[in-house]
């Protein structure tokens, strides 16, 4: 059950890191545009 959960946590943890990647990488290409 432990596993599980460790896995779980991995992967919303990953689904999270990627998600916030993404909107920074978008972010920094909006800026770079305005200049």
């Amino acid at each position: 059950m432990v596993k599980v959960g460790g896995f779980l946590a991995m992967s919303v943890g990953a689904f999270i890191f990627w998600q916030t990647m993404d909107k920074i990488h978008v972010w920094n290409a909006l800026r770079q545009d305005e200049k």
